[in-house]
């Protein structure tokens, strides 16, 4: 992503995060959504540990602007098509070009902090697959907001090429409840209505899997060699 092109993006983008302050909150249901799958006493306990470790936490809030240009990209109903940031296909597609005007304001003021939840589980899910198959966390380092979002969008979120289906499952466990509650609230908001309306919640339940899957590849970007710890795991 060139420089321009992350000025752009951010030039554009106007919405305004809410979930930040529930960091913490989001990464311990996560945890207990993992552990709820584990069998293993030992591996129990280290997914809690993991998960309620403060450098998380703090690794989240420095990089929250990634997220923010995400979901607020995600809910832009003004521009067109529907291939959203990261992706290389609109098999999975953005939300405000799938949906455009059915999103109103108020909608997009619901469905927001979800799609933040769904990214915060996502980067939980990947602490906790992190936590299972390195006998050491790794640990993250602090990277230029420039530099980090370019190394997040090169990942190809929303693909799973190279990841495990453990690594899958965790993800999926992790965003279950909130994906639940974006598609009920796209259903109450009118996003579903009419004819197609299976489909349109099928859609909605991608995007879910997408944003999820975002917060995982955050965390990778995060490793001190991406590319190296991606192997790894």
């Amino acid at each position: 992503m060139l420089n321009g092109e992350v000025a752009r993006l951010r030039a554009s983008v106007a919405y305004r995060p809410t979930m930040i302050e529930k960091i913490d909150e989001v990464l311990r249901q996560s945890a207990e959504a993992s552990v709820s799958a584990l069998r293993d006493s030992k591996g129990v306990d280290v997914v809690r540990r993991r998960l309620a470790d403060p450098a998380l936490r703090v690794t989240l809030e420095t990089s929250y602007d990634c997220i923010r240009l995400l979901v607020g990209s995600e809910l832009d109903t003004h521009s067109s098509g529907e291939r959203g940031l990261g992706r290389t296909t609109a098999a999975f597609p953005r939300l405000g070009g799938r949906f455009g005007s059915d999103i109103t304001p108020g909608g997009a003021a619901r469905l927001g902090p979800v799609l933040e939840e769904l990214c915060i589980g996502g980067f939980g899910a990947c602490a906790v697959y992190d936590a299972l198959v390195n006998p050491t966390p790794t640990v993250l380092r602090t990277r230029e907001q420039d530099d980090l979002l370019a190394q997040w969008v090169s990942r190809c979120i929303g693909t799973w090429a190279g990841w495990s289906s453990t690594a899958r499952s965790l993800v999926e466990i992790c965003s279950d409840d909130a994906t639940s509650r974006l598609v009920a609230i796209a259903d109450d908001v009118g996003m579903t209505k009419g004819l197609r309306s299976k489909s349109k919640r099928d859609d909605v339940r991608k995007t879910a899997i997408v944003l999820a899957s975002a917060g995982l590849q955050l965390f990778v970007a995060h490793t001190p060699s991406s590319d190296d710890w991606f192997r790894r795991a």
